[in-house]
């Protein structure tokens, strides 16, 4: 596989399955720590995090990735976006590994969190686009 033409991404699991960002979108992994609800906030957002002076929202997986996970989270994934540093709390986070763009598979009916999907040391993981 070509390496200037591959995507770097880094993988995390929630409830048995393993999705992916591109690594360009992660500016860090930090250890869980409980969010601060808002009350009256929307509920896709968990709550919010003090990370080293900047306030952090933080999603909650179940409602931005539409899973149900029974497993306690063990990290935080802060993504940035266009509008700012957002969090997301995973259960466990593996490794990063090179894609070829044309060996993702586009779902036609995938959620509009989905890019894609690949196969990854024989396991499918879920691509997801920046927040």
């Amino acid at each position: 596989m070509p390496a200037d033409s591959a995507i770097q991404y880094v993988s995390f699991s929630l409830a048995e399955e393993t999705y992916a960002y591109e690594v360009k979108l992660v500016r860090e992994i930090i250890t869980y720590r409980e969010p601060t609800p808002v009350p009256g906030s929307n509920p896709e957002i968990a709550g919010i995090l003090n990370v080293r002076g900047e306030i952090v929202p933080v999603l909650s997986a179940e409602k931005h990735i539409q899973v149900s996970t029974a497993e306690a989270h063990q990290r935080i994934l802060i993504l940035d976006s266009s509008r700012g540093a957002a969090g997301i709390a995973v259960e466990h986070v593996g490794e990063i590994f090179l894609v070829e763009p044309s060996k993702i598979n586009i779902e036609a009916d995938s959620s509009k969190n989905v890019v894609g999907t690949v196969l990854h040391r024989d396991n499918l993981v879920i691509l997801l686009e920046g927040l």
